[in-house]
């Protein structure tokens, strides 16, 4: 019985952990599609190999660059094949021969060019930053063809963008952080006052924990696509216009899991007695409680999402001897 307690205590807190990880995640979704914070990032990425921002401007307004978004939406996200058909357009245009070539391929406005005539225009080019313009000049010395060399120009951009989407996943998480501390603080959501409050109720704790267990069959919670939350560079679909493009979470739903939290008869939310209790002679103990929810929360919803789902299997394993024996007495009867 006490390890049975013990683990729907654990279940429960577990629970709130994913609630608040979804509500901090959208949160941050929003102010980030709000703030066009990826754009900012893939922009910055831009100045870094180019010595001219009006280039980058050039290239994040370039019509194919441009078509990946709706109206009035900038983009987060570049296809390797685009950036090499919008790069190796940039560099023709500009610093290789005019139109009328015998060609080998065309730009994507109509400009006919050569292998040699793209690689005479990258030496031509004066906008690269030199140690990008040598290895790019010794990427077509080694390719075979054109397709060979924007096959190298491609990888290449693609490991660009998995360190890029790195750096904005640990920005992502140090605003997931902050967004969790205020949420936190916000609703009370005190791990310590929770976890001594589910322990002395074992009513409670146990009905929130078959909650907990149960809440995939809650419409809620079925369309939630926890393994493409908002925390990489990448959020770009075919229409770019969702404003919580990798999670169904809306401001509604967002209400929704507040209530579930503030209605599931827990010391969660504010009060004249929690007013009181919060800045009494122990606040110090609500201050590291906080902390704690804080820093459970930005681990993630995928995070508390596969822990709550193995405890849940756990817990359910230990009830089948229960379910047998009542079915043996139905059949004796």
């Amino acid at each position: 019985m006490f390890g049975s307690g013990i683990l729907d205590l654990v279940i429960g807190l577990i629970f709130i952990y994913f609630i608040l990880s979804l509500v901090c995640s959208a949160i941050r979704e929003i102010f980030a599609n709000l703030r066009d914070l990826r754009y900012r990032h893939l922009r910055d990425w831009f100045k870094n190999i180019f010595k001219d921002d009006k280039v980058c401007d050039e290239i994040m307004q370039h019509h194919l660059i441009a078509g990946l978004t709706t109206k009035n939406k900038k983009p987060s996200y570049i296809p390797d094949n685009i950036f090499s058909t919008v790069v190796f357009d940039l560099f023709v245009s500009k610093w290789g021969k005019k139109p009328g070539a015998e060609n080998d391929t065309t730009t994507a406005d109509g400009l006919s060019y050569t292998f040699d005539e793209l690689k005479e225009a990258i030496l031509q080019s004066n906008v690269l930053k030199d140690d990008l313009k040598r290895i790019l000049v010794q990427f077509a010395g080694e390719s075979k063809n054109l397709k060979h060399f924007r096959s190298r120009v491609e990888v290449w951009f693609n490991q660009a963008m998995t360190e890029a989407a790195g750096t904005y996943k640990q920005r992502s998480q140090w605003w997931i952080l902050f967004v969790a501390l205020l949420a936190t603080v916000a609703l009370n959501v005190d791990s310590i006052a929770v976890s001594r409050f589910l322990y002395e109720n074992p009513e409670v704790r146990e009905s929130f924990a078959d909650l907990a267990v149960s809440f995939d069959r809650d419409s809620t919670f079925k369309n939630i696509k926890l393994n493409e939350l908002p925390i990489t560079l990448d959020s770009t679909s075919s229409s770019g216009d969702s404003l919580l493009v990798n999670i169904n979470v809306s401001i509604e739903e967002i209400k929704a899991y507040n209530d579930l939290l503030t209605n599931a008869s827990l010391p969660i939310g504010w009060n004249k007695k929690t007013e009181l209790e919060a800045f009494s002679r122990n606040w110090w103990t609500r201050f590291f409680g906080w902390l704690m929810t804080a820093l459970a929360v930005s681990l993630g919803a995928p995070f508390w999402f596969d822990l709550l789902n193995k405890l849940s299997n756990l817990r359910s394993s230990s009830k089948p001897p229960k379910a047998m024996s009542t079915a043996e007495n139905q059949n004796e009867e």
